[in-house]
């Protein structure tokens, strides 16, 4: 009976027929190269077909509809991480001239020397000398090609200045979950200002006004049945793709923990994106960076929840400056993506007076999530508190539920009360934990607890 190879194993076997293909091409060119017989010693690049891959990986190039040289440049790029020195030959100086072979391209680095390939190295590897080849090859792996649009390789460089056959070729992060059978789920980042989040707590475990769930609950059913509607062959044509919405109200009313609990009800990724984090963090850059956010999520039907939208969707005023102009840029970039998203993109503010009006014609749903009332109060209390906490007699649910705090803040007192708790080694809500934390949440927003 065979056992099936795991992810890990395969991957391995995988990079290792890979990094097998490239050393043989490498010996191969400098063969070539390294010949003193005038025209016969030029390298006219790939001959024959690639010796055939790995099973698994076979089905990953089926897929992504990738032929020899976009094959190639990946096979590259990987033995450029897992055995750099399978191009230390490509370090010898051409004999006719006494230097560096121009044509092979490649980065050279380190007080020991080590030749980095770039996309340059690769280009000659598919097509040498010949110039039909080499215009093909160009066309195959640059910046337009596939490769790059369906973020196998990267070039993991922001200088614009430069010529992207200089860049060194490296693979994507994505690229290797794919290979190793993982879904992606990249990390913040400056290439990716955004994160993911998530919750334990059910969509049950939401305490939310009438009203807000009633149409929170229309968002989930968009979730649900939105790609049969735009799939109908007479309704689908005049739906513009994707769901926009935008959730509003006082800090510590759910709206964030809302946009999670969708997401995991659904099934689907949840990724916060600060808008004022990356605004004021990455001047001039905004626009690179949401579309390195949209690129990335665009395929992968993921919720895109955009916290603070007011800092950038604020109300806008005359320009006055190229600054104005640019905010403004930044602004149409982000609608136009926005518009253009397949999916559910939620935009949050503490209030909706912030955001300019102009937008609210864009989307499908605007949400109000007010504080809490006594009744939703006191649910939230009982939701909060653990069951295997005993709460001091003295202390009351309906007092509780008097008092003016969020859900938010409700799970800031309790914390604190559970860690007071742990530290006298009891399982006991003390009044005065209770009464001190409570204060302290209501001294945040200038209020005072008697």
């Amino acid at each position: 009976m065979h056992s099936k190879s795991s992810p890990n194993t395969q991957f391995a076997q995988i990079i290792a027929q890979e990094i097998s293909l490239v050393e043989n091409l490498v010996k191969s060119i400098m063969r070539s190269l390294l010949k003193a017989d005038g025209d016969a010693s030029q390298y006219q690049g790939i001959i024959s077909k690639l010796p055939s891959p790995h099973q698994s990986y076979d089905r990953f190039l089926v897929e992504y509809k990738l032929q020899d040289p976009e094959r190639l440049a990946i096979a590259t790029a990987l033995t450029a991480t897992y055995k750099p020195q399978a191009f230390d030959s490509f370090l010898l100086l051409n004999p006719a001239t006494n230097s560096p072979f121009t044509e092979l391209g490649g980065y050279i680095s380190g007080s020991n020397l080590a030749f980095s390939p770039t996309f340059q190295t690769v280009i000659y590897m598919i097509a040498g000398d010949d110039l039909a080849k080499t215009v093909t090859a160009t066309e195959s792996i640059g910046p337009q090609s596939k490769l790059f649009a369906q973020r196998i390789l990267t070039t993991h460089s922001d200088d614009k200045e430069r010529n992207w056959k200089n860049f060194v070729v490296k693979t994507s992060e994505e690229f290797f979950s794919i290979l190793q059978g993982a879904h992606y789920k990249p990390s913040f980042s400056s290439e990716f200002p955004a994160a993911r989040i998530q919750t334990k707590m059910a969509f049950e475990d939401l305490i939310l006004d009438f009203d807000t769930e009633q149409k929170v609950l229309e968002i989930d059913t968009w979730l649900k049945h939105g790609q049969k509607v735009m799939q109908h062959s007479e309704f689908g044509k005049r739906v513009k793709p994707g769901y926009k919405a935008m959730f509003y109200g006082p800090s510590g009313t759910g709206k964030t923990l809302t946009a999670t609990m969708l997401g995991k009800k659904n099934n689907l990724d949840v990724y916060r994106v600060d808008l004022s984090m990356l605004v004021s963090k990455w001047v001039g850059e905004t626009e690179k960076n949401l579309k390195g956010v949209f690129d990335m999520a665009e395929d992968k039907n993921w919720i895109l929840f955009f916290d603070e939208a007011d800092s950038i969707f604020g109300k806008r005023t005359q320009t006055q400056s190229s600054n104005d102009r640019y905010a403004n840029q930044e602004v149409s970039y982000l609608l136009q993506r926005i518009e253009e998203y397949p999916g559910l993109v939620i935009l949050a503010t503490n209030l909706k007076a912030n955001i300019d009006a102009a937008f609210h014609r864009r989307l499908n749903n605007i949400i109000y999530f007010p504080p809490p009332n006594e009744e939703h109060r006191i649910e939230i209390w009982q939701k909060t508190l653990p069951s295997d906490f005993v709460l001091d007699k003295v202390i009351t649910m309906e007092e509780l539920g008097k008092i003016d705090l969020s859900g938010g803040e409700i799970l800031n007192v309790t914390h604190y009360c559970l860690l007071k708790s742990y530290e006298r080694n009891d399982k006991l809500i003390a009044e005065e934990d209770m009464t001190y934390a409570i204060r302290k949440e209501l001294e945040k927003k200038g209020k005072v607890h008697k």
